[in-house]
């Protein structure tokens, strides 16, 4: 489908059409568009909020379409002037979980080894 048919499914917004224009069979992409893809939806979780499970999920997807992890980091950085640095504060720690970094441990024990200082 052309991007012209497809925006103006978006635009008058009927759900089942949506629905199917978005589906996963509907969207095929190749291994480099599947990464740009995984980070466009960590980009839109960042900005949107979601759970410690959502950010896991995307960024599973993220890394199993080729990103690594410093890039998934840097998709943080590269929001913060859109999203606002309330959003990323939010998300980081959540981002830190999903990438096996537990961020507010990290940052207690930090903490334990300055006061014993």
């Amino acid at each position: 489908m052309h991007y012209t048919e497809q925006l103006r499914v978006l635009t008058l917004g009927d759900p089942r059409r949506v629905e199917a224009l978005t589906s996963q069979e509907e969207l095929t992409h190749s291994p480099t568009e599947q990464s740009v893809v995984a980070a466009a939806r960590l980009g839109a979780l960042i900005a949107l909020g979601g759970s410690v499970s959502s950010y896991a999920s995307e960024i599973d997807a993220a890394l199993a379409a080729g990103l690594s992890r410093p890039d998934v980091v840097e998709i943080l950085l590269v929001v913060t002037s859109v999203v606002g640095v309330p959003c990323v504060v939010t998300a980081a720690p959540a981002v830190g979980l999903a990438l096996g970094y537990d961020i507010d441990a990290a940052l207690e024990q930090r903490d334990i080894v300055e006061e014993g200082s």
